[in-house]
Parts: C-alpha cells; sequence; structure tokens
C-alpha cells in the first residue's frame, strides 16, 4: 500500500512540475522558442528511445522511467502548442454566425495539426510496446490523450469554469471557441467513464508485485490528475493558481523587452521652492516677517502617459481582449468580395 501511495504521489508531483515547466517556457520572449523547442525536441526523442527500452523491464525503476518519459513527449506536444509551432490551419477568430457542424469545423481546424501530431505519437508508441510488459508508458500517454480530447470537447460544448489565462497572447483566438455554458451532456459522461477507468487501474490484488503496485499507483494517480481538470471545467476554483509561480504577473514573454510603467518618485517629483513669507502687523502697529512651513513637499506630478498606454494595452493582452483587424481591400464593383 505505501508503493502505491507513494506512486500516486510522485505522478501527482510530477503532473505539477511538469505543467509549470511549460508553461514557463511559454512564457519566456517568443525569440527563445526555436532554442526551447529543440532541446525539448532532444528530450522527446530520447524518451522514445527509452519507453522502447524499459518496455521490457517488469521492475519499479522501470515502471517510473516509462511514466516520465512518456510525460516528457506529451510535454513535447503541449509545449509546440503553446509556442504556436503545431496549432492549427485556421488562426482567426471564430464567426459570431457560425452554428453548428460549420462552427465545428472551424473549431477543429485550429487545432488540427495539434491533434494529428498526438495520435501518430500514440500510435507509434503503442506500436513500439504492443507485447512489452511494462505497458506504464503506454497507459500514461494513453490515458493523458483520451482524456485531454474529452477536456477539449467539453469546454467546446461549453463550461461554466474554463480559465483561459493559461492561453498565451498569440493564441487568444481560441477563445472565440469556448462558449461559456452551464455543464453540458458530454460532462457527466467523461466523469462516469474517467472514474470507472481510474477505479480499475488503481485495483490490485493483494499478492501483487511491487512493480504492478507502482504501475497502478502512476497511472490510477494521473486518472484522478486528468478527472480533477474535469472538475475544475465546473467548480469555481482558480486552477491557474497551482502555477503562479511559472506565470510572471507583468506579461514580459511575448516581446523583447517588458511592458512596465515607470512609478514616478518622490524625489523626481519635488521641485525646489521657496518657502513663502508673510508679513505681519501687530495690534499695536509693528510688522514681523515670518516663514511658513508648508504641512507637506509639494509635488508636481509629470504624467507618463506612454507608460499608461502601454499598461493598459498589456492588460488587454492579458485578458484576451485585444483585436487585431484583419486589412481589407475592397474590390471597385464587385462588393462584396474584397482581397485580404
Amino acid at each position: 500500500m505505501t508503493t502505491l501511495l507513494f506512486a500516486s504521489l510522485f505522478a501527482l508531483f510530477i503532473w505539477w512540475f511538469s505543467t509549470g515547466a511549460v508553461l514557463l517556457l511559454d512564457r519566456l520572449p517568443e525569440k527563445t522558442y526555436p532554442l526551447s523547442m529543440t532541446f525539448a525536441s532532444i528530450l522527446a526523442g530520447m524518451a522514445l528511445a527509452a519507453i522502447v527500452v524499459v518496455g521490457s523491464i517488469e521492475t519499479t525503476t522501470a515502471a517510473y522511467i516509462g511514466f516520465l518519459c512518456a510525460l516528457v513527449v506529451w510535454a513535447w506536444h503541449e509545449l509546440s502548442f503553446l509556442t504556436g509551432l503545431l496549432t492549427g490551419s485556421r488562426t482567426n477568430e471564430c464567426p459570431p454566425d457560425a452554428r453548428g457542424w460549420t462552427r465545428f469545423k472551424l473549431a477543429a481546424a485550429t487545432v488540427m495539426h495539434h491533434e494529428i501530431a498526438i495520435a501518430v505519437t500514440g500510435i507509434g508508441i503503442i506500436a513500439l510496446t504492443w507485447d512489452a510488459p511494462n505497458q506504464v508508458a503506454t497507459l500514461t500517454y494513453v490515458i493523458l490523450w483520451a482524456m485531454r480530447l474529452s477536456a477539449k470537447l467539453n469546454i467546446y460544448f461549453g463550461v461554466p469554469n474554463f480559465t483561459d489565462d493559461l492561453l498565451p497572447d498569440h493564441l487568444s483566438y481560441l477563445k472565440s471557441y469556448f462558449p461559456q455554458k452551464p455543464i453540458n451532456s458530454l460532462f457527466p459522461v467523461s466523469i462516469t467513464l474517467g472514474t470507472l477507468a481510474c477505479v480499475t487501474l488503481y485495483t490490485t490484488t493483494p499478492d501483487a508485485t511491487a512493480f504492478q503496485f507502482t504501475a497502478a499507483g502512476l497511472t490510477g494517480g494521473i486518472m484522478a490528475l486528468a478527472l480533477l481538470e474535469h472538475w475544475l471545467l465546473v467548480l469555481p476554483l482558480p486552477d491557474s493558481a497551482l502555477w503562479k509561480w511559472a506565470m510572471p504577473s507583468n506579461e514580459t514573454t511575448q516581446g523583447d523587452e517588458p511592458m512596465t510603467s515607470k512609478t514616478p518618485q518622490t524625489s523626481d517629483l519635488e521641485t525646489p521652492q521657496q518657502k513663502p513669507k508673510l508679513r505681519l502687523v501687530s495690534d499695536e502697529g509693528s510688522t514681523t516677517n515670518k516663514t511658513l512651513e508648508p504641512a507637506a513637499p509639494v509635488l508636481e506630478a509629470h504624467m507618463t502617459y506612454d507608460a499608461i498606454f502601454e499598461e493598459a494595452i498589456s492588460d488587454l493582452h492579458r485578458e484576451g481582449r485585444y483585436r487585431v483587424f484583419a486589412d481589407l481591400k475592397r474590390r471597385c464593383g464587385q462588393y462584396p468580395h474584397a482581397d485580404h
């Protein structure tokens, strides 16, 4: 039982840390994306090779290695999507009048390349480990694949608590495809099937080996976390708070220089002013000169309009409300046709 619990806690930590690492790399300046993807590709290639090697080994260590390798491969797909390397053929917002099958096709086109890459990788892992006794890596990848697809479909049909602040600015157009609605009809099905799968994965016999307990803890743990991700779609809980350490408050990632507003310092605003003198006349007619001490230093505020404007634009980016309009050129006499 201790082995099962430790494996589950290990799955929890690695899921939390790897997700944060991907978000952190995505928040770096765009000029770092090629280097990040290069190293990620090298690690993913090594992970695929390791999955084949440990597939024939039934030990506790081999189970952990297979689990880690599957997460490395999955992290490559997540990073390639968030950086914009593998998304889809459509990068525009959903038309307001799109409904039914048309809207589904448009939404699928935004992530089609990403989904194809995940499917091809999954089929390759299954083929490479088909007869292998150690199926931890394969099960881990398939669980992530199936439950992520389920989450995407639920988000597409509408959920009440989708947190879109995990999406970078260059993918903000995806938010137009995600309506905010009450629980859709697919959600109970996803939760029911996921719960049954989680119970099945955790079920072990008392005489199970250490490898079997470890495999159950790792795969059952990742399934439980996938169910948690589903519940966070409907519960009013800010899941992005789990990765605040990977998401800096100031959006310094989409450009080379951070957008910061310079707050005027007191020393910059103070201007030398002479203390006013008053001529006081007493009842006897004598006069005295007195210097009045100001109650507080007089500050001359200098408005930093550029910084204020940049901060407002940065807020729009963070909120996903920044829009870039298409540059259309009307064709004379051919309304409504235009060139883009």
